[in-house]
């Protein structure tokens, strides 16, 4: 097979080409992984309990979830507080629904409704910020009754120890969950 002659001019604009595609490729990573990020940083809100901007839990055991779109007749202020409490076993009695509003102190992305897209273009970051929020309180629930996390058991809106009979309520264990670090991936 002959060997094609590649002038230095033809080299130079593949090579471009190539680390265009490249660089591209990662830097829709890092923004895909600050994009992802958003669901552990912590809000200063007056709730004990503010893992993420959107939710938060009062030591009285409310759970306020924060929606990113707007209702528009398709139950999205429903369903994206649906998912968070389905990640954190919550009983859906103690969810309140607040609506986002644009704001400097809290970042909560993108906030625009369009194509039925709502449930779709957010349900990993509600789901990610149920799971992250569900992870610290188990650990710190289990830190207080001093046993391990994987031998409790989560259900509405309680961590249940059942060795033990101990059991903590989402209210008890917000201010020490508050202190605990956030998982990278619940």
């Amino acid at each position: 097979m002959p060997i094609a002659k590649v002038t230095r001019r033809q080299l130079m604009i593949g090579a471009t080409g190539t680390v265009a595609v490249a660089g591209s490729g990662g830097l829709w990573l890092v923004m895909d992984r600050v994009k992802d990020m958003r669901h552990r940083k912590p809000v200063a809100r007056d709730a004990a309990f503010a893992p993420s901007a959107y939710l938060s839990i009062d030591t009285d055991g409310k759970i306020v979830v924060w929606v990113t779109r707007s209702e528009m007749g398709q139950g999205i202020s429903t369903g994206l507080p649906m998912l968070v409490a389905e990640e954190l076993d919550a009983d859906w009695r103690d969810i309140s629904i607040e609506q986002a509003v644009a704001s400097s102190e809290v970042d909560y992305g993108q906030l625009f409704t369009a194509a039925s897209s709502s449930i779709t273009g957010e349900f990993h970051m509600f789901r990610r910020a149920g799971a992250t929020a569900r992870a610290m309180l188990l650990s710190a629930a289990a830190l207080d009754m001093s046993v391990s996390e994987k031998d409790c058991q989560v259900s509405n809106s309680t961590i249940l120890h059942p060795h033990s009979g101990e059991s903590r309520t989402f209210a008890d264990v917000a201010g020490l969950a508050a202190t605990q670090w956030a998982p990278i991936r619940p």
